[in-house]
C-alpha cells in the first residue's frame, strides 16, 4: 500500500484526530536486512503496513475500496489477491461481462500502442522532448482507462497495467533491433551499427544504443 495515497483516503473518511493517530502509526518506520552477522543500513518504510497487525487488513480494505468495477461484475479481494467475477446462466454472456472489464486496456495494447510504436527502431533516437510528448499521452489515457483517482502516481498505474515507460520501451526495442542487425546476413545492414562520423547534435543515434 502506497502511504501517501492511503493517507489521502483516510483523511477523507475520518476526523482530524483519528487521521493524525493513523498517520503517526504509518510514519517514521524503518527496516533493515540482517544476514548472519551482517546488517544493512536503516531505510524508511514508504509502503505497506506491519505484518500481523490488527489494523493491517482494515487499512488494506480502505485502500482498495474504490477499485473500479465494470457493470455486471463483482470484485473479490483477499489479502493481496483480487478476482473479477460474473455469473449468468449463459456462459457466453458471463464471459462477455468479464471481458468488459478488460476491453479498454486490451484495446489500448492492441490498437493504440502499435500506432505510436510503429517504426520505433528509427524514431526511438528522437529528442527527449518528443519522447515526453508520447509519455504524457500514454499517462493520460492509462488513467482514463483504469479510472484511477487523481492522486494515484503514474508509476503505480503503469505497474498494475504491466506496461513499461516509453523510454523503457525504446530501450527494449532498440536492443532487439541491434541483435537482429548484428545477426543479419547482409554486411551492409551490419554496417548500420558502425559510426564513422562525428555527431554535431546531442541527439542519440540508433548506434548509440549499442552500449545499452
Amino acid at each position: 500500500m502506497w502511504h501517501e495515497g492511503l493517507l489521502i483516503k483516510l483523511k477523507e473518511r475520518f476526523s482530524t484526530q483519528l487521521f493524525n493517530i493513523l498517520k503517526s502509526y504509518l510514519s517514521d518506520r524503518y527496516f533493515y536486512v540482517r544476514y548472519r552477522q551482517h546488517s544493512s543500513d536503516l531505510f524508511p518504510v514508504r509502503a505497506g503496513v506491519p505484518q500481523g497487525s490488527i489494523l493491517g487488513p482494515v487499512l488494506y480494505s480502505l485502500y482498495t475500496a474504490d477499485i473500479p468495477v465494470a457493470p455486471q461484475t463483482t470484485i473479490a479481494t483477499y489479502a493481496d489477491d483480487t478476482v473479477i467475477m460474473a455469473s449468468h446462466k449463459d456462459p457466453i454472456r458471463a464471459t462477455e461481462w468479464l471481458q468488459s472489464g478488460l476491453d479498454l486496456m486490451l484495446l489500448y495494447k492492441a490498437m493504440l500502442k502499435p500506432i505510436w510504436t510503429y517504426g520505433l527502431e528509427l524514431w526511438g533516437s528522437a529528442s527527449n522532448s518528443n519522447v515526453e510528448i508520447l509519455q504524457r499521452f500514454e499517462n493520460k489515457y492509462l488513467r482514463m482507462i483504469t479510472g484511477a483517482p487523481w492522486f494515484t502516481p503514474n508509476y503505480v498505474i503503469r505497474s498494475n497495467s504491466d506496461l513499461p515507460m516509453v523510454k523503457e520501451e525504446i530501450v527494449m526495442r532498440m536492443k532487439r533491433h541491434k541483435e537482429k542487425v548484428k545477426a543479419h546476413t547482409n554486411p551492409l545492414a551490419q554496417d548500420l551499427l558502425v559510426v564513422s562520423y562525428e555527431q554535431r547534435l546531442k541527439r542519440r543515434r540508433v548506434a548509440d544504443f549499442n552500449s545499452l
